[in-house]
């Protein structure tokens, strides 16, 4: 957090999205003194929830593991305040 613009930069390391998720998110990125970010895990072909508006993130990257090493970068490089994590079997997050 930077003491002259106290915004919060958060990082979200997530599993699939689902509609509720991103409505959760979106409540939050109305917060003024925020910032999100995502890297989340890509759905299934059939998942009903496919197109998910996510404007309101800084950055939203699909996770891919051919770009593993671009993804790390990008999160060290954002130095966020605090990291959400999904779950713990996403070993690329640990």
């Amino acid at each position: 957090m930077n003491a002259v613009n106290p915004i919060t930069k958060i990082l979200f390391l997530w599993s699939p999205l689902a509609d509720y998720t991103v409505a959760c998110l979106r409540k939050l990125a109305e917060k003024k003194d925020v910032e999100l970010f995502i890297i989340y895990q890509p759905g299934e072909n059939d998942a009903p929830y496919k197109q998910l508006d996510l404007s309101f993130f800084k950055i939203a990257t699909v996770y891919q593991k051919e770009r593993e090493k671009g993804l790390f970068d990008l999160a060290m490089d954002l130095n966020p305040d605090l990291i959400m994590m999904a779950s713990w079997n996403y070993p690329f997050y640990m």
